[in-house]
């Protein structure tokens, strides 16, 4: 006897259902079983490849937590507004302005790159 006739022989005498590929296989209870869970299955995939992933805010807590930055005292003029703050970070030669609300969750509201060059002036 076979180590797989030797597990059907156990399995059919516990009445698991289990033949080892032999006798009744996949069918009677398992079968069903075995087609709810890949129906539940296809309609996850379903769902994952026919919707957009909804667009994820990015807030001043995400961005405190992951980007070095500087504390602006006031925002530039033209990023300037009711309610909002200003974060300034320094990568690959320009200044980068971070412009978030001061409402709710702190949005990210704007942004804008500045030359690191037009600092030239300021350090002469």
């Amino acid at each position: 006897m076979t180590f797989v006739q030797d597990l059907s022989k156990t399995a059919r005498e516990r009445g698991s259902g289990w033949t080892g590929g032999r006798g009744r296989g996949m069918k009677g209870k398992t079968e069903g079983g075995m087609r709810a869970i890949f129906g539940i299955c296809g309609i996850f995939v379903a769902a994952a490849a026919g919707a957009e992933p909804a667009p994820l805010p990015f807030t001043y807590a995400m961005f405190e937590a992951s980007v070095p930055h500087v504390d602006m005292p006031a925002c530039p003029v033209d990023l300037a507004g009711e309610a909002r703050f200003c974060r300034v970070a320094l990568f690959n030669d320009a200044f980068h302005v971070f412009v978030f609300s001061e409402a709710g969750d702190q949005p990210l509201i704007g942004f804008q790159d500045y030359d690191a060059d037009l600092m030239a002036g300021l350090f002469d």
